[in-house]
């Protein structure tokens, strides 16, 4: 438990005061790093992509 402490302090999610205890000094964020999210991006344009080129047809299906 005092290990995990420290590292939390190290990190600067905790700080302790002496004679107080210790408190969160900050909440830890979840941020996807910036892979992470251009290659979500990617995909979701291909599959746009996907589904007009699927839609398009249907029209032109439809409209002979």
């Amino acid at each position: 438990m005092h290990a995990a402490v420290k590292a939390l302090q190290h990190e600067g999610i905790l700080e302790s005061a002496s004679g107080r205890g210790t408190f969160v000094r900050t909440l830890p964020t979840e941020t996807p790093d910036d892979t992470d999210v251009h290659t979500a991006l990617d995909a979701l344009r291909s599959e746009v992509a996907d589904l007009r080129s699927r839609v398009e047809a249907i029209e032109q299906e439809h409209q002979s």
